[in-house]
């Protein structure tokens, strides 16, 4: 007894060319549907999003001819509704290109300078000492009434761009929260106030993205690569001690749309499987404010990489 299903399913998996017989093929998928006794509509959309090239039109005029010249149920059709067999698409192994993303650049990198290659890419020179890395950062990315966060991890003083460009304690502070905020009060995700939680953002403009377990060189070899194949990276920022600050500019409307599109896809398709560190999808996220010395580590925070170009387009 055949097997009309399996029939249907083997021709709709051998699609001709263009020029190879593909009226002739619409016509026979459309007599084996029918012959299969998968429902007229299900038939349509099957062929409709299989053969996406092909007119819808021709798709309804050949199940409809079909439908009139061929007895469904025959023994052996289906007569349970047809769901299609989805070919799993093929995955991309990121392991992998991240591997090709590090090596393509990291011969050009020194350990001694893993750096100097990022300045030489970056749009915009960076030929200042470090500590004016802060003024650069605030005056090209920022309008002069963007309500932005700076201070350490406990202080919660928000206030308009203008007024931090004028604050000579200005590069005393470690942190800076890259997206601009409402300046009113709102709610962190423990019901406490404060003027610097996800609920105060109001413009959703950058991801901030880092590695925490991978050397400063092939870190460096990596958002070389990014850039160089087109992630919308705006700065990169030397946080003086093991890591780069990566502000990957995505510029969305409200929560929702960050929520989507940044925590529910760009960090777990992406970023995370790439070893991104996933604890930065949140849309208040503190980064590091170039221009601050770390008495510390003996080191400034600065400025490797920028382009603020890219601030007024949306991703």
């Amino acid at each position: 007894m055949p097997n009309h299903v399996a029939n249907f399913e083997q021709a709709l998996a051998s699609a001709p060319q263009r020029g190879g017989g593909l009226h002739a093929y619409i016509l026979k998928l459309a007599a084996l549907g029918t012959i299969a006794g998968i429902p007229l509509n299900e038939l349509i959309s099957v062929l409709k999003s299989t053969l996406s090239g092909y007119r819808p039109g021709e798709i309804e005029q050949a199940v409809s001819k079909a439908s009139k010249s061929i007895t469904p149920n025959a023994p052996g059709s289906y007569s349970k509704p047809y769901i299609a067999t989805q070919k799993p698409k093929r995955a991309i192994d990121l392991s992998s290109y991240k591997k090709r993303l590090i090596d393509a650049s990291i011969e050009q990198l020194t350990e001694d300078n893993p750096f100097c290659e990022l300045w030489e890419m970056s749009p915009e020179r960076l030929i200042g000492e470090p500590k004016d890395d802060s003024h650069q950062l605030l005056g090209r990315l920022y309008k002069p009434n963007d309500i932005i966060f700076i201070g350490d991890q406990f202080t919660t003083e928000v206030k308009p761009v203008s007024v931090w460009l004028s604050d000579p304690k200005l590069n005393s502070y470690p942190h800076i929260i890259p997206n601009p905020l409402t300046g009113l009060l709102g709610k962190t995700k423990d019901d406490k106030d404060s003027y610097r939680a996800d609920s105060c953002i109001k413009d959703f403009r950058f991801v901030e993205a880092e590695f925490d377990n991978m050397p400063i060189i092939e870190q460096a070899a990596f958002w070389m690569s990014m850039i160089r194949e087109g992630a919308p990276v705006v700065c990169l920022i030397f946080t003086g001690s093991k890591s780069i600050h990566a502000w990957w500019q995505v510029n969305y409307t409200t929560a929702d749309e960050w929520t989507q599109k940044v925590e529910q896809k760009l960090f777990p398709e992406f970023l995370t499987p790439l070893g991104v560190d996933s604890a930065c999808k949140n849309e208040a996220r503190l980064s590091r404010l170039p221009g601050h010395f770390r008495a510390d580590k003996k080191q400034f925070q600065k400025l490797l990489y920028f382009n603020p170009e890219l601030r007024e387009i949306a991703i």
